[in-house]
């Protein structure tokens, strides 16, 4: 049976008290229809006034009181008058409010500052030294285009229009289904997860189209990414092997995730989506990518090209604490170049470990969110630094070539 994610409500620009009675009335009413929920969220908007820092404590004290686990802020650093603010924000969030998400917007529009970049990096690196295990920034997401209204944190924000969007957990639903049919041809695989999965998906859209209705909230869509769990049958690695699979990254890669994420983007031709709705390699988050990390390592550069067919980009992928601003800024740049070419969101989340030096094997010791995060070796980012300093702001002259 297909579980719920999250449901993430995106507030309004102007919200006020009202909107989290609203939401408190939305929760009761999910969890009596469908009690496989398995987290509720708040994403707000672009922040516009980043000297209100105080919306943040009455975001924190609401979320706790209405049961909601995380609030994501999205944060725009390229007004030049604020850029610096902006990083300030970011910092002080995370460190006072654990319930707290932050999404920088690192490339906009197709162009790429590599100032931002620096500071996001820099960024990164200080956030890693606010505890002693590199966690924090779990909640630190960089953004190459991002959309709207997605509900996987932390790489989205609000349109600033009062809606609510739903990530569903589809993976340990398909793993099943291979499991139990594995002499079947790719056509036919393909025709029975769509049956079922459909058949799922169209109760959940009824109970979201009546609850919208009766309090006027939008439904936004559903993000269709088959995203892992820590749980049994909860990694993607197990539905690349049905497939074929047994290098991951290696040759027939590329065509396995473009076959899952084809599946899952059909479902939006009937039913509302939002978001990435493709196949998520989130490193961290997935126990036997984990376990192949630790074997062998997964290079960055599948990762890298397996972004040009999946979801999120380069998500959860922990580093040495002596990585250098430069190398981190140097794979910013490659996930913008794939972003850019492609005209798809794209985000990278790297996870500084304190102490750490490259040279040696060091491996993540995470424990207090195991339900989303996993422990793996740690990952070097290679020698190669594109020579940034010498630009400033960067925009591509072609666009898409045939």
């Amino acid at each position: 049976m297909i579980k719920i994610r999250s449901i993430t409500y995106n507030l309004p620009l102007d919200w006020n008290l009202s909107i989290f009675n609203t939401i408190q009335k939305l929760n009761v009413s999910w969890r009596n229809a469908y009690p496989h929920i398995r987290t509720t969220r708040l994403n707000l908007p672009v922040q516009q006034q980043l000297n209100n820092v105080k919306q943040y404590e009455e975001i924190a004290n609401i979320s706790s009181k209405l049961g909601i686990r995380w609030f994501n802020v999205p944060l725009d650093p390229w007004n030049e008058y604020e850029t610096g603010n902006v990083f300030t924000l970011a910092h002080h969030i995370l460190k006072e409010y654990d319930r707290a998400f932050v999404h920088i917007i690192g490339v906009k529009n197709k162009k790429i500052d590599c100032s931002i970049l620096s500071r996001s990096a820099k960024l990164i690196e200080k956030v890693s030294k606010l505890g002693n295990n590199g966690h924090e920034n779990f909640r630190l997401g960089i953004s190459c285009n991002g959309v709207e209204n997605t509900p996987f944190f932390p790489f989205t924000m609000s349109s600033g229009v009062f809606s609510y969007s739903i990530a569903l957990e589809l993976t340990q639903e398909i793993n099943g289904l291979l499991q139990k049919h594995r002499n079947k041809s790719l056509n036919e695989l393909r025709d029975i997860i769509i049956a079922s999965l459909e058949q799922q998906i169209d109760g959940i859209e009824q109970t979201a189209m009546e609850l919208s209705k009766k309090y006027d909230v939008n439904f936004a869509g559903f993000d269709f990414s088959l995203a892992p769990i820590i749980e049994k049958d909860g990694s993607v690695w197990p539905i690349l092997q049905h497939l074929g699979i047994q290098e991951f990254g290696t040759c027939g890669s590329l065509f396995a995730t473009y076959y899952l994420t084809d599946i899952l983007k059909s479902f939006g031709q009937k039913h509302k989506m939002v978001g990435f709705s493709g196949v998520m390699y989130s490193l961290l988050e997935d126990l036997e990518l984990c376990r192949i990390n630790n074997m062998h390592s997964v290079k960055l550069e599948h990762l890298v090209a397996m972004s040009t067919m999946c979801g999120c980009g380069l998500d959860m992928i922990p580093i040495y604490s002596d990585t250098a601003i430069e190398e981190m800024v140097n794979l910013m740049l490659e996930l913008a170049a794939v972003s850019n070419r492609l005209d798809k969101p794209l985000g990278i989340r790297l996870l500084p470990i304190p102490n750490t030096y490259k040279g040696k094997i060091y491996y993540t010791r995470f424990s207090e969110d195991a339900d989303f995060v996993a422990n793996t070796r740690l990952v070097d980012l290679g020698k190669n630094v594109i020579e940034y300093g010498k630009i400033n702001q960067f925009e591509f002259i072609g666009g898409r070539h045939v």
